[in-house]
């Protein structure tokens, strides 16, 4: 399956981008932080859900979405 990116732009403005691989787990997410308050990691976590979701239509083993690591005591990830 490999690796997609989702990227995000506010008008023009490039502002975030997520990375997944084979479409099972997130593998890094960031951010400008000047759009902090537009939550980019909640919206990002939820169309990869969708993703897997849709992918599971064509590939049944594709059912399952889990973060790579998460780092709970900081807000940089």
């Amino acid at each position: 399956m490999g690796c997609f990116n989702m990227r995000y732009y506010i008008c023009d403005t490039f502002v975030a981008v997520g990375i997944t691989e084979t479409a099972l787990y997130s593998v890094s997410y960031f951010y400008d932080p000047i759009f902090e308050e537009f939550y980019f990691g909640t919206f990002n976590t939820l169309v990869d859900i969708e993703y897997i979701q849709l992918m599971n239509q064509y590939f049944p083993d594709f059912k399952y979405y889990y973060f790579r690591f998460c780092l709970q005591n900081t807000n940089k990830m």
